[in-house]
């Protein structure tokens, strides 16, 4: 997890306008652990900015620091699986 500046349901300022950013990365690295030489490494990052005013009615969603990460893992081996790399 790199930032984690809302939660699911960001909430409006006062006055003015805000942005915020939640921002997280995910790396995976594969090694043959009898020579223990590096077969494969992928990092996948993910980023959500909301913008909210004052004036703004209505929810927003957004996706935490957490699910994002998540999100990410599920993409890397998804990729792993598909070119064989894992079972």
């Amino acid at each position: 997890m790199i930032r984690d500046e809302m939660n699911s349901f960001p909430s409006k300022p006062a006055m003015g306008s805000t942005t915020k950013t939640n921002e997280a990365a995910i790396m995976i690295k594969i090694y043959n652990l009898n020579t223990q030489e590096l077969l494969s490494e992928s990092t996948v990052r993910g980023i959500a900015n909301v913008t909210r005013s004052a004036d703004q009615k209505g929810l927003s969603y957004v996706n935490n620091a957490e699910t994002i990460s998540m999100q990410g893992l599920i993409k890397l081996i998804r990729k792993y699986k598909k070119y064989g790399i894992i079972d």
